[in-house]
């Protein structure tokens, strides 16, 4: 079998910093987010897919939306 360099595929690996980082440009962004949680009149842009898989709250309250196509404004408090 012939050898294969693996060294591009180690380029392929990011830092866990890296990673937060990419990650973190996608918190409370309105270009990027599904939901609006909406709390004292200030709002939290956030991700439907990562409220459905950390909370079980979230998971029933969004499976329950009809039609999310014009956005899903949580009133929280």
């Amino acid at each position: 079998y012939p050898c294969i360099n693996a060294s591009p595929f180690l380029q392929l690996l990011t830092p866990k910093s890296l990673i937060r980082h990419g990650l973190s440009q996608h918190i409370n962004n309105p270009q990027l987010s599904d939901v609006v949680l909406v709390c004292d009149g200030g709002e939290v842009y956030a991700h439907q897919c990562i409220l459905m898989a950390r909370s079980e709250y979230f998971r029933a309250l969004l499976a329950s939306v009809e039609d999310p196509s014009e956005g899903i404004f949580v009133q929280i408090c």
